[in-house]
């Protein structure tokens, strides 16, 4: 039995043979002729002795722009074997070459090989296009602190105004200056706070680093300290975190070197030339009330309330130079300062 409307075995067609899927390159064909295909396949192919020798010739005279032309229509392996030839500061003026001219496959490559430097190559475009919110994105990339830098360097060779750079900042507000931030401008060392920024001064009173401690090797985050100034002095963000902090390097001295002498200990602490090891020492044997405890003793053997007393002296000793405080937006401030510290 046959439903309705089914038709007999007499009264079926065949069906049709399936049409055959032509290729992408017979479509291309069909459309731009084979002599155009045929300069479309040689794209991206192994390079010649010539390509290569007109590349070489480009990176020598410094021609960027160029040889991102010749090298984007490479292999991608042979563009990465290129680029391994290549030092940072040629990536990064390679792919400025590649931006202006629009060389993706250039752009591509020094990313994989190299991101700091093709976001670097990138941004001298941008900026000088003026094109900021582009810039802001690929600032983004490069990290806060290392973004910053960046923008710091671009106000100090002149190559940003102060609107511009105010700009910039507004759209990208990782490059923003936040408490606990160090900024040098012109010898001086700059550390941000909440609603104020310090300068001159001690680094103990300036960094809100008590114990004058410098960066540890290895480093120990877990300090709380949110930057490092130009002498390896750690910036906290607060005087409660640097007195915290202060503390915990000491309980780590006298476990990780428990057989140091006292006066060891502060003569890998009070390192400077100006530091005088022995009379710190002496101090903090005065402070322990003497004997039993002199300057050979163990400071390892000291207690935690010792410890105390230990870091009592050092704040007392390091103390130095009160120096300036001012708000946000003092005209004491540099230029530089204040364009970084938009709400």
């Amino acid at each position: 039995m046959r439903l309705t409307g089914e038709p007999s075995e007499r009264s079926r067609v065949p069906p049709a043979a399936p049409e055959r899927v032509r290729s992408p390159l017979e479509i291309l064909q069909g459309r731009v002729g084979n002599r155009a295909v045929q300069r479309l396949v040689a794209l991206q192919r192994e390079p010649t002795a010539e390509q290569s020798a007109e590349f070489d010739g480009y990176v020598k005279a410094g021609d960027w722009g160029r040889a991102a032309w010749v090298l984007n229509d490479w292999q991608s392996g042979d563009i990465a074997a290129r680029l391994k030839l290549l030092s940072k500061t040629q990536l990064e003026l390679l792919n400025e070459g590649a931006w202006h001219g629009g060389k993706s496959n250039v752009d591509a490559a020094v990313r994989a090989a190299d991101p700091g430097a093709a976001i670097r190559g990138a941004l001298r475009v941008l900026i000088w296009g003026k094109r900021w919110g582009e810039a802001a994105t690929q600032l983004a990339g490069l990290g806060r602190m290392p973004a910053l830098i960046y923008v710091r360097n671009l106000a100090n060779q002149k190559l940003i105004t102060g609107d511009e750079l105010r700009q910039l900042v507004g759209l990208a507000p990782d490059v923003r200056l936040r408490p606990g931030d160090a900024l040098t401008v012109r010898h001086t060392t700059y550390v941000v706070y909440a609603t104020t920024v310090r300068f001159e001064g001690e680094p103990a009173w300036r960094n809100s680093n008590p114990g004058a401690l410098k960066l540890p090797s290895p480093a120990i985050p877990g300090w709380g300290y949110t930057d490092i100034d130009p002498d390896l002095f750690l910036v906290f963000p607060d005087s409660a975190t640097g007195q915290s902090a202060a503390m915990a390097n000491l309980e780590f001295q006298a476990k990780e070197f428990s057989g140091r002498s006292i006066v060891d200990t502060m003569r890998k602490y009070a390192s400077m030339p100006s530091d005088d090891p022995v009379a710190y020492a002496n101090k903090i044997v005065t402070a322990l009330g003497g004997p039993p405890v002199t300057r050979d003793t163990p400071f390892g053997s000291l207690t935690k309330a010792q410890l105390e007393t230990v870091k009592g002296v050092i704040f007392a000793t390091e103390k130095g130079k009160v120096g300036r405080e001012v708000p946000h937006d003092s005209t004491e401030l540099p230029g530089e300062i204040r364009d970084l510290l938009m709400p």
